[in-house]
């Protein structure tokens, strides 16, 4: 005898379950016996709900790091708009940190200096950039 079918309620109401343990810590074996016992459900069904839980948490995660990342963001610029003027190496610093969790800060520049290129006073960093682009 063929099994009933699942309402589309049923469905989401089983994803939102297993999306609970998995951040819960619970294991897929766990997951799969539970899903057998009570919902009479086959391993493959239950691995395309616990998929669709893990598409759920990874949306759910990517939101949460864009939206930190822009409070990040915010702070930083705040910070540099505050101390331009009065203390401009914070503003630097601050500027510098911008760059890093944007990941503005992976680009290579092959200059041979006897210092790091964080240590150039804006003069020396604009003349290394002149040479760089040939000007």
């Amino acid at each position: 005898m063929a099994k009933d079918q699942a309402t589309q309620v049923q469905i989401q109401d089983r994803i939102d379950k297993i999306t609970a343990w998995l951040t819960d810590g619970y294991t897929r074996a766990q997951i799969l016996k539970f899903s057998a016992q009570h919902w009479d459900l086959s391993e493959r069904q239950t691995d395309e709900y616990l998929r669709r839980s893990k598409d759920e948490i990874d949306e759910v995660n990517k939101s949460a790091a864009e939206h930190n990342l822009a409070l990040i963001t915010r702070r930083l610029w705040q910070i540099v708009r505050d101390n331009i003027k009065i203390r401009p190496g914070v503003a630097r610093l601050a500027l510098m940190d911008i760059a890093r969790v944007r990941g503005l800060d992976r680009i290579d520049i092959n200059v041979h200096l006897d210092r790091p290129l964080q240590e150039l006073s804006d003069e020396e960093l604009k003349a290394e950039v002149a040479k760089f682009n040939g000007q």
